[in-house]
């Protein structure tokens, strides 16, 4: 059999070849001979543990500098492998999922293939560097710039839902819910916000720093509020604060009434924050710009069994809640009790968000 130098090899993959797996090398590029290079070496990444497939019978194991030990495996349900060694009369079995990168056993003790190490140990070096920069003197800076931002809003009770008679069922029954005191950003944030904390601007204009960012998906909201120490709002703290502390207000900026003077709807993009009027508690943007994301799960149903106290429904679910509206929505969607949903993964270029604490 010919032999293969390992670093040679780009990448690893394992195929199912009638009843036999295939461990195919993919070398420079250019997919090898499936039965010219049958080898292939999986390693720790601490360098202790190693398994050779040598042909889709045979394997030999390596661990902490052992000899090598014959082992023999065979594919076990749909990707797992089960490898069983023997060595001086005693046997051996384990089980290990097959990967994109190699091999993981159950204790998430994981083997790679050469490509796959090397890009592991680059990830780990950059998560280090970036370990090291949100915790460097200049982050805890930008940290203090954005706590700034917080408007804090006191708690109270208020009935939570359509008190206008007016929106969609799952804005109904009214019921009753009370908060505990609460901070929530002023503004929502902005495409330099995310430039600064995450160094990325996913949005899909960058021509407006000033301009919420946009293009989030919920974990990508969900991450940069809690990498500044902060969260998402849930969803009836937000109402709570369109409505300038839990009052009889349709729209988050005060009023009952909307006009084009009082926030962006139903127009051709979003605009800077901040630049129509806030509502009483001094929040901006709270109808209309873009859509926000807020920490609960959507459930149509959820109205009739929310609890009284802090509700937050984070229990499971497919959708999560957008709270607002949007500058591509119209006043419907603005009304502070409106409701919309959309898989967390869903990146639109109307949504946002805003953090709080």
């Amino acid at each position: 059999m010919e032999m293969l130098e390992m670093n040679r090899v780009r990448e690893f993959k394992v195929v199912k070849a009638g009843f036999l797996l295939m461990f195919v090398l993919i070398v420079n590029g250019c997919k090898a001979n499936e039965e010219a290079y049958k080898v292939q070496t999986l390693r720790s990444l601490d360098g202790k543990t190693s398994i050779t497939f040598i042909s889709p019978e045979k394997v030999e194991w390596v661990e902490g500098g052992a000899p090598k030990i014959e082992a023999e495996y065979k594919n076990e349900g749909k990707n797992m492998l089960r490898v069983e060694i023997k060595q001086k009369g005693k046997e051996k079995t384990m089980v290990f999922s097959i990967t994109p990168d190699g091999l993981e056993d159950k204790d998430g003790n994981a083997l790679y293939s050469e490509f796959a190490m090397a890009k592991k140990k680059e990830e780990m070096g950059r998560a280090e560097k970036e370990d090291e920069r949100l915790h460097s003197g200049k982050f805890k800076e930008i940290i203090k710039k954005y706590e700034a931002l917080l408007v804090p809003v006191k708690g109270g009770c208020f009935q939570m839902g359509d008190t206008f008679n007016e929106g969609e069922v799952d804005e109904e029954p009214l019921h009753k819910v009370c908060l505990d005191d609460f901070q929530i950003d002023k503004y929502e944030v902005t495409q330099k916000a995310h430039m600064e904390v995450m160094r990325s601007n996913p949005s899909s204009r960058a021509d407006c720093m000033d301009c919420p960012v946009d293009k989030t998906t919920w974990m990508d909201a969900d991450k940069f509020c809690k990498t500044i120490g902060k969260r998402l709002p849930t969803e009836a703290e937000w109402e709570y604060a369109a409505r300038e502390g839990g009052g009889d207000v349709r729209y988050g900026f005060g009023k009952n009434e909307i006009s084009k003077s009082d926030a962006n709807y139903d127009s051709e993009k979003s605009m800077p924050v901040g630049k129509f009027a806030p509502n009483a508690l001094g929040i901006y943007d709270m109808s209309g710009n873009v859509y926000e994301w807020v920490e609960d799960f959507y459930s149509r149903e959820y109205y009739k069994n929310s609890p009284e106290k802090n509700p937050r429904y984070v229990e499971s679910g497919r959708l999560r809640v957008l709270r607002g509206g949007s500058w591509n929505h119209d006043t419907e969607y603005l009304r502070s009790s409106s409701r919309f949903s959309s898989s967390p993964f869903y990146k639109g270029k109307y949504i946002g968000f805003r953090c709080a604490k």
